[in-house]
């Protein structure tokens, strides 16, 4: 028998429905919320409103960071981060795919840590316990809503490089997955994120190092 561990500090909510508890959820986490999203198709699809409806519903004051654009960059974090600062938000809520779910554990590290988000490139480098993180997914296949990774790009030396924050205190608190979230997709959307999801499911049965689960 292979022993193992298993650690996953993450309340999923799963299936239809699964985005009405983001009110009364976010609320026990905090008072003010920043939502991080990206450039339009939440708003166009009425999925922002909604979110926005459920969180002022349950007297959640809410602050809407938009054009989250794809892989992060390290200055659209800076702007997230000056807005939730300056509004003083305690709980970040991450809505779309992995972009946006990136952004918001970035904004939440540096809502939470002094210096710049490059201090933090790397493993277990985060000092202080990030702003909490709510995660709602719109695609499948990118995992963030839970991981304890976030990926960004930084501009180095006139070269622009992926970054990877790996820290365990970057596990969403919690994650309200609904599937039908992902119908509106386009379907060059829908079919890039199955390949994603496939090509981790893939990795974990081929690797030397994946566990029994």
């Amino acid at each position: 028998m292979q022993n193992f561990q298993f650690y996953l500090p993450t309340k999923v909510y799963f299936g239809q429905k699964a985005l009405e508890n983001v009110g009364k959820e976010t609320k026990i986490l905090g008072k003010k919320a920043l939502v991080v999203t990206g450039k339009s198709s939440a708003r166009k699809t009425g999925l922002l409103q909604r979110v926005e409806k459920s969180l002022k519903r349950a007297e959640v004051e809410t602050f809407i960071f938009e054009g989250v654009e794809a892989n992060p960059s390290v200055e659209t974090i800076n702007k997230g981060t000056k807005l939730a600062k300056e509004k003083k938000c305690e709980v970040i809520v991450g809505l779309g795919g992995g972009s946006p779910l990136d952004a918001a554990k970035g904004i939440a590290i540096l809502s939470a840590n002094p210096g710049l988000l490059v201090d933090y490139f790397g493993r277990n480098r985060i000092k202080k316990n990030p702003l909490p993180v709510v995660a709602i997914p719109t695609t499948a296949g990118a995992g963030s809503e839970v991981t304890p990774y976030a990926v960004f790009t930084h501009r180095e030396n006139r070269s622009i490089r992926k970054k990877i924050v790996a820290d365990s205190s970057l596990f969403p608190k919690i994650v309200l997955a609904d599937p039908e979230l992902t119908l509106s997709l386009p379907a060059s959307i829908t079919a890039d994120t199955g390949i994603d999801a496939f090509s981790h499911a893939l990795e974990s049965y081929l690797s030397n190092r994946s566990y029994p689960l």
